[in-house]
């Protein structure tokens, strides 16, 4: 059938307790790699909510290497990582936020935008796709 036209499918978040919000990266013309941006926590949390880790798949490489569970564990970074407590007072406390914005990655898909509790505040902050760098 249909179904089959695309060949099976693959968990992209197998070892993941929790994920949510896929994003893909805009379609560049200079050749850049697409990106998929998602949040994930491996553990998990049993409350209404908690911190989550950025990851991205190098989506055009796994595409390349004909897809797979292989594929996608080589593929996959985490840009910042769950933090179970911030290491100084008013320190990054990790990533509190229920989705991606639509529209998350910057013109030049290097890097991520997203919102963030920190504190009793939201704010704003921008990942480095390259090596995970946040900047409030």
């Amino acid at each position: 059938g249909e179904a089959d036209e695309d060949g099976p499918a693959v968990p992209l978040t197998a070892g993941a307790r929790l994920a949510r919000s896929p994003r893909f990266s805009a379609p560049r013309r200079d050749g850049a790699p697409a990106q998929l941006a998602f949040l994930r926590n491996t553990a998990g949390f049993d409350t209404h909510g908690g911190a989550m880790a950025l990851c991205t798949l190098d989506w055009d490489a796994y595409h390349a290497a004909d897809g797979g569970a292989e594929a996608v564990e080589s593929l996959t970074r985490e840009l910042v990582g769950v933090v179970d407590a911030p290491s100084s007072p008013g320190g990054f406390p990790g990533l509190f936020l229920n989705q991606l914005p639509p529209d998350c990655f910057t013109r030049d898909n290097r890097h991520v935008l997203l919102t963030t509790q920190w504190g009793s505040v939201g704010r704003v902050a921008r990942v480095s796709v390259a090596d995970g760098t946040l900047r409030p």
